[in-house]
């Protein structure tokens, strides 16, 4: 799992189900929201899949629920210094980042 999906699954609801060893594997348990695959073949899938109980679905459901929304989404001003960061500054590679966002709620005037 990538970490974008980690947060735009956790804001829709969704348990996460990670890759152990992973640095989304760390955050997921530090959240204690979801669950993790040994491994990344469809025996271990279907491994850690299978051993899902509802009590602990359940409470991966209300972890999940409970993750501030500031953990899981830039707020303006820290979408205003990422992109300021990776484009250095104002002036270079704007166009470019305004093309690109797809962002249907981010409301920075620099992408």
């Amino acid at each position: 799992m990538l970490p974008n999906r980690l947060y735009e699954g956790c804001l829709n609801g969704a348990v996460p189900v990670v890759l152990d060893g992973t640095e989304v594997a760390r955050r997921v348990a530090a959240w204690g929201c979801g669950f993790t695959v040994a491994a990344p073949d469809a025996a271990a899938v279907a491994a850690a899949l299978s051993a899902i109980d509802p009590t602990g679905l359940a409470a991966r459901r209300a972890a999940v629920a409970a993750l501030p929304r500031a953990a899981l989404e830039m707020d303006e001003a820290e979408c205003r210094h990422l992109t300021a960061a990776i484009c250095g500054g104002r002036g270079r590679g704007l166009g470019r980042i305004r093309r690109r966002c797809l962002r249907s709620r981010c409301q920075n005037p620099m992408c």
